[in-house]
């Protein structure tokens, strides 16, 4: 069964595996330790919201939104586990949250995404677009 929930505090560690491992990978090459992404994630989930994608009882994915309650939000942390990239999992996460920030009258979301990243491509096709030397990235809801 698949579903797309609020993260709880019983998810964070399975979320910062996902963190540590996917952050690791180039163009980000981000070196967390086990506790050092624990506690970036517990940061995350203590100021923001984390949506977490569940398959079979297993977190594929996750996306943390910042600033939901205002009328601009920032997508955080964005990490799909790599064996489930390109299946739509990301789609279905980013959608889940765009629609969650349109019910509480958020007029924008930022996202930060670098150039090489496959990420910056995959926000094109979501219709975000670069501003401020393409490394932040905007899309208005409607």
């Amino acid at each position: 069964m698949i579903k797309i929930r609020k993260a709880t505090k019983k998810d964070l560690e399975e979320i910062s595996k996902i963190f540590k491992t996917e952050s690791a990978k180039k163009p980000y090459s981000q070196k967390w330790t086990g506790k050092e992404a624990l506690k970036k994630i517990k940061t995350i989930f203590e100021l923001g919201n984390i949506y977490i994608y569940i398959s079979e009882n297993k977190i594929l994915g996750f996306i943390s939104i910042m600033g939901e309650g205002k009328k601009d939000a920032y997508i955080d942390e964005f990490y799909v586990d790599t064996k489930s990239q390109g299946i739509g999992v990301g789609s279905k996460l980013l959608n889940f949250a765009e629609e969650n920030c349109r019910k509480k009258d958020i007029r924008k979301i930022t996202v930060m995404a670098n150039q090489k990243a496959k990420a910056f491509n995959f926000y094109q096709k979501k219709k975000y677009k670069p501003n401020y030397e393409d490394i932040f990235m905007t899309k208005k809801l409607k």
